[in-house]
């Protein structure tokens, strides 16, 4: 709990921590999926679906039963994805892509999917749709934040160079969950 909270509030440490630990990230990774395939299997039993599944060969009636059964796998690779390419653009010791995997789990879960579960319990499906519209770009610019000062504090590089790296790592994963995630 405490390597999740100094990722939010103190990346450079929760870095240097993962860092000299045989923390690998997988288990934040792991939180993310089973947080949003939780999200997913309520919205499925409460009989929502989305408006569109294009791309997807699912019937907008039954993709969140689908996705509640592919969300863990996707959260994982999506992780990797972020961590891999951020770590490479950064020119960093490969081992860097260990607390990347942490952030990218910590962050997504505590600002995106923990408040939708939230939003969903408390006020249905319909504040879902109102409360992506602020969830999502303060997650993508959090998480860019944490990841940009770990690849700046662990790998030092200049810290231009660490934004651009999680950015494009940022997109790269973007580009893989676009079409899965609704």
């Amino acid at each position: 709990m405490r390597l999740w909270i100094d990722t939010l509030w103190r990346p450079p440490v929760a870095a240097r921590r993962v860092l000299h630990s045989d923390v690998k990230g997988f288990g934040h990774l792991t939180v993310l999926g089973l947080s949003w395939a939780a999200l997913m299997a309520l919205l499925a039993l409460a009989g929502h679906q989305p408006s569109a599944t294009a791309g997807l060969a699912v019937p907008p009636a039954r993709y969140y039963a689908v996705a509640a059964a592919y969300v863990l796998p996707l959260c994982l690779l999506l992780g990797e994805i972020f961590a891999r390419v951020a770590a490479a653009l950064a020119g960093a010791d490969p081992r860097l892509r260990r607390p990347l995997r942490v952030a990218f789990g910590a962050v997504v879960c505590t600002l995106f999917v923990w408040p939708d579960l939230l939003a969903f319990a408390v006020g249905g499906f319909e504040a879902l749709g109102t409360l992506v519209r602020i969830t999502a770009p303060i997650t993508a610019l959090a998480l860019l934040a944490v990841a940009g000062a770990q690849l700046h504090s662990a790998a030092q590089v200049a810290p231009a160079r660490a934004l651009l790296a999680a950015t494009v790592g940022l997109l790269a994963q973007a580009l893989v969950a676009a079409p899965l995630l609704r």
